[in-house]
């Protein structure tokens, strides 16, 4: 795969930064191999930061949020093995941490995994702020799902999929409980953040946090997609029960979409983490069809600032993009093409090193795989049947070209654009479809034939 901007020296660093990540995704995760871990396979300590672990907050999914879009599907491998040993281990963890059938992880796996919640007992100012999360198995389930969107595999689906994602369902049906006319979970945090109490203390435990409950949504709805194409009536009825009740998006006192059950104030505005936002992205819950609920992201992305760490600031860039917001996206990542040396660990900073590998800081590799989502969620967004291009194109990147690109349906995109509109455009398909292409303000459907290429020019 190739991307290609208008010629400028930011422009340059952009595509240079492109290709190193997909050149670092090759060299950390491949078949065979362990999946890429928070330094990938980089790393000159004894004990690297973090223990080298698996975050699955949000960092070890950060990693391979470009892998299918950028043709590197089977570099998904290593994380779809790990997703299995920790389906292995969480089946025991479900049952004796909380007497339930399924399986679980928390905010933190090894590469045996571990998926028990890890904390250090009260040592730290709030340990259960960040262990205390049984929702990684729902967010690493959507890998699974994803993969077969983007590569039709019907066979990885009912093999290795659906087992997997059929045990998560078990588990967060029997972890849910209901609350006057919902189904909530509990306890419930939103990762590493704290809200301001009725008491005005601060407190990170509550009850159906809006990242649970988007994970759930998603959950549920692609279990009984998968349950519909593969004729398995498996769970099915309890799933469209339960998820007809879980809690609707709420905006807050500000416009913004709320972080908890409740509208409690944030104790820190500023955060580094924004998993209220799941649904917008990675997830696909709230769109152009729900334009009320856009805007509420648009305030919540406003209120907690540019600044971060890098991974921080490529999600937002990400989000950003899903918003049609190209230039703010493109402030994000010129912030983290800022040249530091910083090794000391900070919460905000990000930049990256002379060897452009990108800071926390210290070095984490996620800011380097999240730039490279960002960018092309910039140039291009697709859900089955549909794809849109340039959603979120800058003015800086008025020109340029991008070559073997992949949408959902297992087809790949070839296109270039002048002064900002779409001038060519090829589609290639395995199979055959039908698809809307959106470009230029126009929509136009389209039929592919398998393994036959459309060209289409655009005046």
């Amino acid at each position: 795969m190739e991307i290609s901007l208008n010629d400028t020296r930011e422009n340059r660093l952009a595509e240079m930064m492109f290709h190193y990540a997909r050149y670092l995704m090759i060299c950390s995760s491949r078949p065979g191999s362990q999946c890429a871990n928070l330094q990938g396979i980089w790393n000159n300590r004894m004990r690297a930061p973090w223990s080298s672990n698996y975050t699955v907050n949000i960092n070890t999914e950060m990693n391979y949020w470009m892998a299918e879009r950028c043709n590197l599907g089977e570099c998904q491998e290593p994380l779809f093995d790990l997703i299995c040993r920790t389906e292995e281990d969480g089946r025991e963890t479900a049952r004796e941490v909380y007497g339930l059938s399924g399986w679980v992880s928390h905010h933190n796996l090894d590469i045996w995994g571990h998926s028990g919640p890890v904390g250090y007992f009260g040592q730290d100012e709030d340990p259960c702020s960040y262990s205390m999360w049984p929702m990684s198995s729902g967010w690493l389930c959507r890998h699974l799902w994803e993969h077969y969107c983007y590569t039709e595999d019907l066979d990885f689906l009912k093999d290795r999929a659906y087992p997997v994602i059929e045990g998560a369902v078990k588990f967060y049906l029997g972890f849910l409980f209901p609350y006057g006319e919902y189904y909530v979970t509990g306890p419930s945090t939103s990762p590493e953040n704290r809200f301001c109490g009725e008491d005005g203390k601060s407190h990170s435990v509550g009850m159906a946090s809006t990242m649970d409950i988007s994970i759930l949504k998603e959950l549920f709805g692609y279990y009984l997609k998968i349950c519909d194409i593969l004729g398995i009536e498996g769970e099915t009825v309890d799933v469209k029960r339960v998820l007809s009740k879980l809690p609707p998006f709420k905006t807050g006192s500000f416009g913004q979409i709320r972080e908890w059950f409740l509208d409690y104030p944030e104790t820190e505005i500023h955060h580094r983490h924004v998993s209220h936002l799941y649904g917008l992205y990675p997830g696909k819950l709230i769109t152009e069809n729900t334009p009320e609920l856009l805007e509420a992201c648009r305030v919540a992305l406003e209120r907690r600032g540019d600044e971060g760490t890098g991974w921080c600031m490529e999600w937002k860039a990400c989000l950003w993009a899903r918003l049609r917001g190209g230039e703010h996206a493109l402030g994000l990542l010129k912030n983290q093409l800022r040249y530091t040396r910083e090794e000391n660990i900070s919460c905000v900073g990000g930049g990256i090193y002379p060897n452009m590998l990108c800071a926390h800081p210290p070095f984490q590799i996620d800011g380097n795989f999240g730039f490279v989502a960002a960018v092309a969620e910039m140039l291009i967004q697709s859900r089955k049947g549909h794809i849109l291009l340039l959603p979120a194109l800058p003015d800086e990147w008025k020109d340029g070209n991008v070559r073997g690109m992949k949408v959902q349906g297992d087809i790949t995109v070839d296109f270039e654009w002048r002064d900002c509109r779409i001038h060519r455009v090829c589609l290639c398909s395995s199979h055959e479809q039908k698809v809307t292409l959106e470009c230029n303000g126009i929509s136009k459907i389209i039929f592919l034939k398998p393994d036959e290429t459309e060209d289409m020019i655009f005046d």
